[in-house]
């Protein structure tokens, strides 16, 4: 109580907020008075607000990553992440002024979490948000056929595809099933297309030929009676309709 009267109590950290009775005596060595008075103290006012991770996507194709806070009458914040979704926490960097946008650039893909907490240097207040982190693009391969070959019969292309939500294929344009069955005689272009969760997105096109089926060979025994008939034989055999030019040649020393 000072001089003049007047008494003040500042409630500490450990007292709740409600009701409280306050008693104050005063004596002047002979005489004395008491009075009570009942006062109420309130709760400090809390910080409240919100913050997403680029606003509040599930999937981001990128490592580089925009928090956003909106929190009213905070003065001061600070951060923790971490890279398995929660489980485990990096260490909280130094308390930075308030801001409500907040760049940060994650190590590796997979399930991001990050922490903030704010103060007005009164109350604090503690918001997370996650985020999947996706930079890889699905995987394609291509088994049955390669890029510029050449093929004679038949072929059985496939395609598998790794890491997708969503595929198709085609050949020369359709809709094409896992190991149909291609012959046609031609060029052809096979293209394979996949999308993973994030929005990857991945193309592979494999071009290839499949030549004529060639005719079969077939093989005629063209003889005569003597050499010279055979040489007439195989005249007549070659040059059904005749020759413009004949050559003439001895067979009397031929080597047989």
């Amino acid at each position: 109580i000072t001089a003049t009267g007047e008494c003040t109590w500042t409630p500490t950290a450990e007292q709740a907020p409600g009701p409280y009775s306050i008693t104050v005596r005063v004596s002047d060595g002979s005489l004395a008075d008491s009075e009570t008075i009942a006062v109420t103290v309130l709760a400090a006012p809390r910080l409240t607000g919100t913050m997403v991770i680029d606003g509040g996507a599930v999937y981001s194709r990128s490592r580089t990553l925009t928090i956003a806070s909106s929190v009213p009458g905070a003065t001061q914040m600070r951060r923790r992440s971490s890279s398995n979704g929660g489980v485990s926490w990096g260490a909280w960097t130094a308390w930075l002024p308030y801001a409500s946008t907040h760049i940060v650039t994650a190590s590796s893909d997979g399930l991001w979490a990050y922490e903030l907490e704010y103060t007005d240097g009164t109350s604090t207040l503690t918001l997370q948000d996650s985020i999947t982190i996706d930079t890889e693009a699905p995987s394609i391969a291509v088994s049955g056929v390669a890029n510029e070959g050449v093929y004679s019969g038949t072929v059985y292309p496939a395609v598998t595809f790794g890491g997708h939500v969503s595929a198709s294929v085609t050949l020369d344009g359709a809709p094409f099933t896992n190991g149909t069955a291609g012959s046609a005689a031609g060029a052809h272009a096979l293209v394979a297309s996949a999308v993973d969760a994030a929005g990857n997105t991945s193309q592979l096109t494999v071009n290839f030929t499949i030549g004529e089926t060639p005719l079969p060979i077939q093989v005629i025994r063209v003889s005569g009676t003597s050499r010279y008939q055979t040489s007439v034989a195989a005249s007549h055999e070659g040059f059904p309709a005749g020759a413009s030019a004949v050559v003439l040649a001895t067979g009397t020393d031929w080597p047989d």
